[in-house]
């Protein structure tokens, strides 16, 4: 049994999904900069942002509210923030509970 083509429909579903927010992620970013990482809880870990050089955002159309972080190396820290969570910021904080 081949399964090649299995996950074709998904691999260009998430595409599109991640363009999607990853450009609703650029916008806030640019307009409003530190305050909104600073909502996100990416630039509380202070002692991490004095060790690394570049801090990398990408989102993920599997993590809903969540949001994952790696250390890739010693310069290098990613945060991977659930396609819910980029709204976040923006929302009642009741409304955090109701999704």
């Amino acid at each position: 049994m081949v399964l090649e083509n299995v996950f074709n429909k998904i691999r260009n579903d998430v595409r599109k999904s991640n363009r999607k927010y990853l450009r609703l992620l650029e916008r806030h970013v640019e307009e409003d900069g530190t305050s909104y990482l600073e909502s996100q809880n990416v630039v509380s870990l202070f002692d991490v942002l004095e060790t690394v050089t570049t801090l990398e955002l990408s989102v993920s159309p599997f993590l809903g509210l969540e949001q994952a972080s790696l250390m890739i190396n010693k310069d290098r820290y990613l945060f991977i923030l659930g396609y819910d969570r980029i709204e976040v910021p923006f929302r009642e904080k009741d409304e955090r509970w109701s999704v």
